[in-house]
């Protein structure tokens, strides 16, 4: 698989993470971490002091900005699986793969306690 650039990295991590800002305000931050041509997306509590952040999902590069597949951090197995974004489709852009983990993930958070 193809490895993104330098720049798209930087360029995702910005973009995701100021998707979050405004359509996930319950999260103070996203971030990615990167290997080979995977990214790791990690949400980060606007009040967690620990900072230690919990796993949403893990995006891989195909070699086109906009063309990535997603698959949803599964806790019950501390593992990620393949799935398909809200859409429907198999592939798509990262913030459309944050927007399908959030959904799943942080449904009615103001109902729960953390």
């Amino acid at each position: 698989m193809p490895v993104p650039p330098k720049q798209l990295k930087s360029l995702v991590e910005d973009e995701v993470d100021s998707h979050a800002y405004k359509h996930w305000p319950q999260l103070g931050e996203v971030t990615v971490r990167w290997r080979g041509s995977y990214g790791y997306l990690t949400g980060h509590w606007d009040d967690d002091e620990d900072d230690t952040g919990f796993p949403l999902a893990r995006i891989e590069y195909l070699g086109s900005p906009e063309m990535w597949t997603f698959a949803i951090y599964q806790p019950s197995s501390d593992s990620y699986q393949e799935s398909v974004l809200l859409n429907g489709r198999p592939v798509g852009t990262p913030n459309e793969a944050l927007d399908c983990a959030c959904t799943i993930h942080l449904a009615q958070t103001d109902d729960h306690t953390r």
